[in-house]
């Protein structure tokens, strides 16, 4: 038997009431609806959070007290319990404050299929070597950065590489001038589409990175959110096709954990780089974050701090073990990734490149040694064959 921990003010919607019955079927004991402030006063009391397996909070009308009660609950050590969102008409990114202290957010269309999926085994077999994702604790020109960096080198070692993104604002498509492009998740599907690689064809468009990179676009309009079961159909199908054709997927998710998109990438990457704002308390943070990653998806989490030379000098002294102990993690660690996005960008290259350096220390954390590593073979196609 299950215990599960309701936070609601209102009366709940139907699909909010449909999911809670199907715990209920699942042999979830359900407590009576807890306000907010009566919560956090009831959850004070030592040990009672380790009475719930989940907390199911009703954001509908309430989202400001939702994030508050989230970010407490952030406090606590929460490996082995889930919290729940019902946050209808939520855009992309009022969501992903949510996913930043763990909470996954559903909606009207979605809070059903959660539940369904609660008791699933957490699946490792899917987990996928050349599918990498990018993400970031700081503003999302620094996980761009980081990523046209990782492309670039891709690209001079001959790998072939698909590029994309899930960010609010298609940083990466404005970075490299794509300007006429069709986007995978807005198009229709014709009845009885094969989905084999012509047609993901369609969606990839050539970039400045030169032959061995090109660019799919899932979506253009800032609050587009995922059609259950259609736009599953052709992510699932664009991901498989292109992890077969591509030696890399490259995928940057902004700062975004918790939409129904990168769920599903991160449901599936074996490799996460998150880069890390330098300000103070940012190890605690990250610890948070990886901990909840690392056991809820079952992936690598890597950090990366970039600063200015003379901070990046400092940190350089830090021995393995005292960050092991600070941040449970040895960081990689940059200097002046706008500079060298801006030289990047002009087609021009420092003296000494500390983004290149940086791409391939993240290779050399993935044990990527293109020597030896044999790449994937007679599976490249051209654009021109369209």
């Amino acid at each position: 038997m299950k215990h599960a921990l309701l936070i609601s003010e209102i009366e709940e919607a139907d699909c909010l009431i449909n999911a809670l019955n199907e715990l209920r079927n699942r042999s979830y004991i359900i407590s009576e609806a807890v306000k907010f402030e009566n919560g956090l006063n009831f959850l004070s009391i030592r040990n009672n959070i380790n009475k719930f397996d989940l907390i199911v909070i009703n954001a509908s009308a309430r989202r400001l007290e939702a994030l508050e009660f989230c970010k407490y609950l952030s406090n606590f050590k929460l490996e082995k319990i889930k919290i729940l969102v019902f946050l209808p008409n939520a855009s992309l990114h009022e969501a992903s404050k949510f996913g930043f202290f763990g909470a996954f957010t559903e909606d009207e269309s979605s809070i059903e299929k959660f539940i369904l999926n609660l008791e699933k085994e957490k699946d490792t077999k899917n987990k996928t070597k050349n599918l990498l994702c990018i993400s970031s604790l700081t503003n999302s020109l620094d996980s761009s950065s980081v990523f046209l960096s990782l492309a670039k080198l891709l690209g001079l070692k001959d790998q072939k590489t698909l590029l994309s993104e899930t960010s609010l604002y298609q940083t990466i498509r404005q970075l490299l001038n794509i300007q006429d492009f069709k986007t995978l998740l807005e198009s229709s599907i014709m009845q009885y589409s094969m989905f084999d690689i012509n047609w993901l064809k369609t969606y990839l468009e050539p970039t400045k990175l030169g032959e061995n990179s090109l660019y799919l676009s899932l979506f253009k309009n800032p609050s587009f959110k995922l059609i259950p079961t259609l736009d599953q159909i052709k992510l699932d199908n664009a991901l498989n096709l292109a992890i077969e054709k591509f030696d890399h997927c490259l995928i940057d998710i902004a700062n975004d954990f918790s939409s129904e998109i990168n769920i599903q990438l991160l449901k599936r990457t074996k490799y996460l780089f998150i880069v890390l704002e330098n300000r103070p308390n940012i190890h605690e943070d990250y610890k948070r974050l990886k901990s909840f990653l690392e056991n809820e998806y079952k992936l690598l989490c890597f950090s990366i701090i970039s600063s200015s030379n003379a901070q990046i000098k400092k940190y350089r002294e830090v021995t393995k073990q005292e960050w092991l102990e600070k941040l449970e993690d040895e960081p990689l660690l940059v200097s002046d990734l706008d500079f060298n996005l801006a030289l990047f960008l002009k087609n021009r290259k420092s003296k000494f490149n500390s983004a290149e350096v940086l791409a391939n220390e993240m290779l050399h954390k993935m044990n990527l040694d293109f020597g030896t590593e044999k790449r994937i073979e007679n599976k490249w196609f051209s654009l021109t064959q369209r």
